[in-house]
């Protein structure tokens, strides 16, 4: 049941940050003219990054290990974001209430977040441990799991399994909820 309502969810959000995506580029080209390349969010993209295109891990929490994942405390998810966002504040709440920040760490690694009560999805992480520690961060505050999609890997702290449903349960990796913990779950370790 929480695989449909998962693949439901992704595609939703696809849609529909493609469409703010793309009216946030298009305006912030007539503003720009023909000189930046930008984001979503009006910013030119740090360089010096891997850029992690096609990769949004997602953040659920869970209650009591019911099937099906509870509203996020919205008030923890903008005290741990806002700090970090370096977008424009007036595109941070869209018109359907939803959150959308972009986030950059003190490492320069940067990643989209679009949250809402159901859930977190974050879209094109830089890699660096910097952005993953404020996702981390975000995860253990929400006592929720984060959940790469693609290839199906619960991600949680110690607080946050024991709530997860016993299939999740089951195959859940529990980590130390660290920036450089997470990064390696989440795409292997950073060799120097």
């Amino acid at each position: 049941m929480f695989d449909r309502i998962l693949a439901a969810r992704v595609e939703q959000n696809s849609a529909l940050r493609a469409i703010a995506i793309a009216e946030h580029q298009l305006s912030d080209a007539r503003a720009a003219g023909p000189v930046a390349r930008v984001d979503a969010r009006g910013h030119q993209p740090s360089t010096g990054r891997d850029l992690l295109v096609s990769y949004s891990p997602s953040i659920y929490k869970f209650l009591e290990g019911g099937d099906m994942p509870v509203p996020l405390d919205m008030d923890v998810v903008r005290a741990v974001l806002s700090p970090h966002d370096v977008g424009d504040p007036q595109l941070t709440v869209l018109e359907d209430g939803h959150l959308q920040y972009w986030i950059r760490a003190a490492d320069g690694s940067e990643a989209e977040i679009f949250a809402d009560e159901s859930g977190i999805s974050v879209e094109r992480p830089h890699s660096g441990s910097g952005v993953f520690a404020i996702v981390a961060e975000l995860a253990a505050r929400l006592q929720a799991v984060i959940i790469e999609p693609s290839e199906g890997v619960f991600l949680c702290g110690t607080e946050a399994h024991a709530h997860l449903p016993a299939n999740m349960r089951e195959e859940a990796v529990l980590i130390e909820m660290t920036g450089e913990a997470l990064e390696a779950a989440l795409i292997g370790p950073r060799h120097s």
